[in-house]
């Protein structure tokens, strides 16, 4: 059975893991927060960086600094896009797993 990782961020541009394919898309009910720390590619383990995560919370809106200055469509805002990437063999799950988590 396929697993599919809805990636945002980075993710969208570089997954960095094997995938069988990849969906543009977009979840609702969610908001951005900078709550994960990470040592890996920004912080140290005294002072973890901080990176967004994806939290659920029904009726969630994704408010940008462009849709303040722009005035952006507010439907857009709702919105957090990304890309949904479809992984089949569980060897490429695993690996996606490990990026992710």
């Amino acid at each position: 059975m396929a697993m599919w990782v809805f990636g945002y961020g980075s993710l969208v541009w570089n997954p960095g893991f094997a995938h069988d394919a990849r969906l543009v898309g977009f979840v609702r009910d969610y908001r951005r927060v900078f709550y994960q720390g990470s040592t890996d590619h920004r912080g140290t383990p005294e002072f973890p960086g901080r990176t967004v995560t994806l939290e659920h919370q029904p009726g969630a809106t994704c408010v940008t600094l462009l849709s303040h200055m722009f005035f952006v469509d507010v439907l857009r805002d709702l919105l957090i896009w990304g890309v949904a990437y479809k992984i089949s063999t569980e060897q490429d799950k695993q690996t996606a797993l490990e990026m992710v988590i």
